[in-house]
C-alpha cells in the first residue's frame, strides 16, 4: 500500500482492530449487561468522531444514526403505553447509543470517497486472516484440553481472560460453541474472498479445523442451512457440480470420525436429537417436551411471533420480550417450568430472549418494522443479482445469505456480524460503486 491519508489512517486503523476483535464476543467487561459482549464495536468510535468533525458523515450515516435513536425513544414510548417496568430501559437504551455509533461507522468505512476498494480489500483481508489465526491457536489448546488433558491450566486462563464464562468445550474466544461458530463463519468468508493463493488456501484449512472440533450442534445447522440458502438462491446448478459434491462428502466423512471418536457427550446428544427430528419430524414436539435447550430454541421464536395478533403494529419495545414470555409458558407451556432456565425466567430471576432476531423484531418493534426487513431483503436480493465485479459478486452473495441466516438463531440487536454484512449491501446500494 502507498501514501494513506490521515483519513484513511483514522478509518482503516479501527477497521483492522474491529475486525481482528470478532472472535471476542463474550468480553468480561464490556459494559454491557448482555449474553453478547462484543470488543469490536469500541474501535468504531472513533470512526465516528473522525467523521463528525471532518464533516465525512453523509446522508447514509445520518439516517442509520436517527433510526437506532429512534429505536431508543420507541422503547421509552412503549414503556409508558405499556406500563412496563424500567429495569430494561437501560439495556435498551445502551442498545440504541452501539447501534448509533455502528452503523454510521460502517457507512464511513464502505465510502469509496473515503478508503480506496484496494485498501480496504487489504485492511479487511489481512485483519480477518489473524483473527482467523487467532481463533484457530485457541482452539486448538481448548482442544487438546478437553480431548487429551493437555495444556488445561493456559486454557483455563484463555478462556477467563477473554470471555465471561466457560462451558467446558471448545468455544474459542467466544462465550459459547455456536458464537464461535459464527464468527468463524464472518471472519472466514472476509478471509477466504479477499486473500488469494497460499492464504486462502490456510483459511479454507483452518475454518474446517475450528467448525470440525466445535461439536456445535447449532453450528454445524447454521452451515447447513447457509449453504442450502446460497445454492437454492444463487447456484442451482452446483448441485450437480462435482466439486461440490466432493465437499459436501468430505465434510460428511470426517465429521462423522469425529463424532464417534471425539465428541462429547452433550454435542452427540443434541445431534442424534436432531436427526432423530430430521427422520421423524413428528418426534419435534417429544423432544422439544424433553430437552430444554432445544425447547429455548424452537419455543422462543415461537412464543414471539405468536403472542399478539395484528394488533401489534409497532411492537412493545426492545428487550420487553421478558415480560410477556412467564405468561405465555403459564397459559400454554406449563411443562417447560421444569427447565432450569425457562422456570428461572418465569420467577423473574432470568433475563430471557427470543433466541431469533426475526422473532425479536416481530414482538418488540412490530409487524410493520418486520415487514419492511422483509422488503429490504429482496432489495438486497435483486441488487446482488445485478452486480458485476467478481470479488463483489462473490462476497455479497455469501453476505446476503448470512445475513438471512444469522437471525434464525441469534436475537442481539447489536450483532456486530449481522450489522456489518447489512452495511455492506446498503453501501453496495448507496455508493453504486465497487466495494472490495
Amino acid at each position: 500500500m502507498r501514501y494513506l491519508s490521515a483519513t484513511s489512517i483514522f478509518v482503516l486503523i479501527p477497521l483492522f482492530l474491529s475486525v481482528l476483535l470478532v472472535p471476542v464476543d463474550s468480553f468480561p467487561y464490556f459494559p454491557v449487561d448482555s449474553v453478547y459482549r462484543p470488543l469490536a464495536i469500541l474501535p468504531l468510535t472513533s470512526v465516528i468522531f473522525y467523521a463528525i468533525f471532518s464533516g465525512r458523515l453523509n446522508l447514509l450515516g445520518v439516517s442509520v444514526a436517527v433510526f437506532s435513536l429512534l429505536l431508543g425513544l420507541h422503547s421509552i414510548a412503549t414503556t409508558l403505553i405499556y406500563d412496563f417496568p424500567t429495569e430494561h430501559l437501560p439495556k435498551s437504551l445502551t442498545t440504541a447509543v452501539l447501534l448509533a455509533i455502528m452503523l454510521p461507522a460502517f457507512s464511513v468505512i464502505f465510502n469509496p470517497r473515503v478508503i480506496s476498494p484496494k485498501q480496504r480489500r487489504f485492511v479487511l483481508g489481512a485483519a480477518s486472516f489473524l483473527a482467523l489465526v487467532c481463533t484457530f491457536i485457541f482452539v486448538l489448546i481448548q482442544f487438546l484440553s478437553s480431548s487429551l488433558g493437555m495444556l488445561q491450566d493456559v486454557s483455563n486462563e484463555i478462556t477467563s481472560l477473554f470471555s465471561y464464562r466457560s462451558v467446558g468445550r471448545v468455544q474459542g474466544l467466544s462465550g459459547e460453541p455456536s458464537q464461535l461458530i459464527r464468527n468463524t463463519i464472518l471472519i472466514g468468508i472476509f478471509s477466504i474472498f479477499l486473500n488469494r493463493n497460499t492464504l486462502r488456501v490456510i483459511s479454507i484449512g483452518m475454518c474446517f479445523f475450528i467448525v470440525l472440533v466445535s461439536g456445535s450442534t447449532y453450528g454445524y445447522l447454521l452451515i447447513a442451512i447457509l449453504i442450502a440458502v446460497y445454492i437454492f438462491l444463487f447456484e442451482l446448478k452446483a448441485i450437480a457440480n462435482i466439486k461440490v459434491l466432493t465437499v459436501v462428502a468430505a465434510f460428511s466423512i470426517f465429521l462423522s470420525y469425529f463424532y464417534s471418536n471425539h465428541m462429547g457427550s452433550y454435542s452427540k446428544n443434541k445431534i442424534d436429537k436432531v436427526v432423530e427430528v430430521v427422520g421423524n419430524p413428528q418426534s419435534l414436539v417429544a423432544v422439544v417436551e424433553t430437552d430444554g435447550s432445544i425447547f429455548q430454541r424452537v419455543m422462543n421464536p415461537y412464543i414471539g411471533f405468536t403472542s399478539f395478533g395484528l394488533e401489534n403494529i409497532f411492537g412493545r419495545g426492545l428487550d420487553t420480550y421478558r415480560y410477556e414470555y412467564p405468561d405465555q409458558i403459564l397459559l400454554k407451556y406449563e411443562y417447560a417450568i421444569e427447565f432450569d432456565t425457562v422456570e428461572n425466567a418465569v420467577l423473574g430471576n432470568n433475563y430471557i430472549t427470543p433466541k431469533s432476531l426475526y422473532s425479536k423484531v416481530y414482538f418488540e418493534l412490530g409487524w410493520f418494522v418486520f415487514c419492511l426487513m422483509i422488503f429490504l431483503y429482496l432489495f438486497f436480493y435483486f441488487r446482488v443479482l445485478r452486480t458485476r465485479y467478481e470479488t463483489d459478486k462473490h462476497l455479497l452473495r455469501f453476505s446476503f445469505c448470512l445475513a438471512v441466516v444469522y437471525p434464525i438463531n441469534t436475537d442481539s440487536i447489536i450483532f456486530f456480524n449481522y450489522w456489518v454484512l447489512v452495511m455492506i449491501l446498503f453501501s453496495s446500494i448507496y455508493y453504486r460503486s465497487r466495494l472490495f
